[in-house]
């Protein structure tokens, strides 16, 4: 429904091209769900729906069923009938439970993990200084967010939301069809329930957002004292940092419980005020039964009606604030998206051929050209690969293609370019076979598609067979082919130029 996914869609208005690129992948996901969570509705709605003829059906039957006049077989069928109309409605219920747990646990789950995929494709993305200086566990508490809160309002919560709102109209046409005056009596409690969730739905999703991000600070500090524990130690056996850490952690507590507490306002409110609807309607009812204007089955169909309609509004209230801490969770998401990413994407930056690569070590800097060549000893193959890909920024470490600086060329490009080729478990006369796949597994023409490839072995000073480089060089084309360590199969070959 685009009820359940519009309300998640709430996010701060801004001209950044960012901004509203990661609010539309974010409603994408949600609407890939739509017609899932239609059905989970549809589930909800016979739950709710299909007691209301029981109700009607007494109303109609009492009557007969309690008259002394009449033969006793025709009120036994007319019992009968009732009974069996109230055992249909708790199978058809039952059965529609079940077919909403299902369609809610799956749905609800795939949601999660298709978000997750979305804000984990954009974490890659995002500046090591980014991550550096907030901590992995912020950073992943905000990608992860509160994901009970968010599977359970899409799944379960919000799709009962929708099935109460519908039966509840339902419910109050029928209370006005019965009778409209006695009706009256529940628009006040109702007015008073609106006021209580416009009053409070601000302060508890503040709350909420305040208490989410206080917890993400402890996480990413605490992540960073565990990943060094030894200085950790050391730190606070020398300082108070122990007490500080202890200080946000009963600051955290005392937040959430901030937030408990208004949500134990806005449904303690709530449901004082619908509530109130009972005694009014009791009091109402009963006068104009007495003074003969109401019908005594009318009424106990009416009573009926009205206990159902408040426990539809009374169960709402707790869905409202599971979707306020859902909102929440998609906007933290939303802001993780905004967040810019590295240097090296857009129309600022440049996609280029690698026809040289020049890798500077201090003040020595080597050019490396289309071929095979061996790195140096001071350059590491894995850091530089790291660099190159922009998992890793290092000052000792500068790289340049085709004369420009890293961070001019296109990140995405290079990442779809530049690749590793393990050799490590090979021998001396492995062949590529006729299917194209060498014994490891490796696909030979994926080296076609690399302009720069690593290739990597466990043991530097052994020789690599000459025809598997040969082969290799035949594969890859015009891609520059950087080794680690000294091959005699390279003997040949031209040594990096030094500048």
């Amino acid at each position: 429904m685009s009820i359940i996914t519009d309300s998640l869609c709430y996010f701060p208005t801004t001209k950044s091209k960012r901004a509203g690129k990661a609010a539309q992948a974010i409603r994408n996901a949600l609407i890939e769900f739509r017609p899932r969570i239609r059905r989970i509705t549809v589930a909800a709605l016979v739950m709710q729906t299909v007691l209301l003829p029981i109700p009607i059906a007494l109303q109609s039957c009492l009557p007969e069923l309690l008259k002394d006049s009449g033969s006793i077989n025709s009120r036994q069928q007319l019992l009968l009938l009732l009974i069996s109309l109230v055992a249909l409605v708790g199978i058809l219920r039952a059965t529609a439970n079940y077919y909403f747990l299902k369609l809610a646990g799956i749905v609800g789950h795939e949601l999660v993990a298709r978000l997750r995929g979305v804000a984990f494709a954009h974490f890659l993305r995002l500046p090591v200084g980014y991550v550096e200086s907030r901590g992995s566990g912020r950073v992943l508490l905000r990608f992860i967010s509160d994901a009970d809160a968010l599977r359970s309002w899409v799944s379960k919560a919000g799709p009962r939301l929708v099935a109460d709102s519908i039966t509840a109209i339902l419910i109050v046409l029928a209370l006005l069809w019965l009778n409209p005056y006695l009706s009256l009596a529940l628009a006040l409690p109702l007015l008073a329930w609106g006021l209580v969730l416009w009053r409070l739905s601000k302060p508890l999703r503040e709350s909420t957002r305040l208490a989410r991000g206080l917890q993400a600070r402890l996480t990413g500090e605490i992540e960073h004292r565990l990943s060094n524990l030894r200085e950790a130690k050391l730190c606070e056996a020398r300082s108070k940092s122990l007490r500080e850490i202890e200080l946000r952690i009963r600051e955290v507590a005392t937040q959430n419980a901030e937030r408990d507490r208004l949500a134990a306002v806005l449904e303690t409110w709530g449901q004082l005020s619908i509530f109130i609807a009972l005694p009014l309607l009791l009091f109402a009812g009963f006068s104009m039964v007495w003074q003969q204007q109401l019908e005594a089955t009318s009424f106990v169909t009416i009573v009926w009606l009205a206990l159902h309609l408040i426990v539809l509004l009374r169960n709402s209230l707790a869905a409202f604030v599971l979707q306020q801490k859902a909102l929440v969770s998609t906007q933290r998401l939303f802001v993780l998206l905004c967040r810019a990413a590295e240097k090296g994407r857009g129309q600022d930056c440049i996609k280029p051929k690698f026809r040289q690569l020049r890798i500077s070590v201090k003040e020595k800097s080597y050019v490396f050209g289309i071929g095979l060549h061996t790195l140096p000893a001071e350059i590491d193959l894995d850091i530089c690969k790291d660099v190159l890909l922009g998992f890793r920024k290092t000052r000792k470490l500068q790289i340049a293609i085709d004369g420009l600086k890293l961070e001019k060329t296109d990140v995405k490009f290079r990442r779809r370019r530049v690749g590793t080729l393990d050799v490590s478990a090979l021998q001396s006369g492995i062949e590529l076979n006729s299917s194209g796949l060498m014994s490891n597994g490796f696909q030979a023409e994926g080296i076609e598609k690399l302009r720069v490839i690593f290739l990597k072995h466990s043991q530097a000073n052994m020789p690599l067979p000459p025809s598997l480089i040969t082969r290799i060089r035949k594969q890859a084309g015009s891609a520059i082919i950087l080794c680690e360590g000294t091959s005699k199969a390279m003997e040949s070959e031209p040594k990096p130029q030094l500048i």
